[in-house]
């Protein structure tokens, strides 16, 4: 997801992670990937920075931001 050139084109792929977490946010979303290529994560579960998490969900965006709308993240 971080690879390609423009992230809009992912709007509305499924996706199936399996990542750690690298920072969070606030209570319902946090960023997965590196400082330099993240991507941010909207989810209900609470989790802490470093923790390895499966995400299923979908590719959102809104304005110029792309983002993944978590229906679960489950700690591994």
């Amino acid at each position: 997801m971080t690879g390609v050139v423009d992230a809009h084109q992912l709007i509305g792929w499924h996706v199936d992670f399996h990542v750690k977490v690298g920072g969070v946010q606030d209570a319902t979303s946090f960023w997965i990937g590196r400082n330099d290529n993240r991507v941010f994560v909207v989810a209900m579960t609470p989790v802490q920075p470093g923790q390895p998490v499966r995400i299923t969900g979908t590719i959102e965006g809104r304005n110029r931001d792309v983002y993944i709308r978590a229906d679960s993240v489950t700690p591994e």
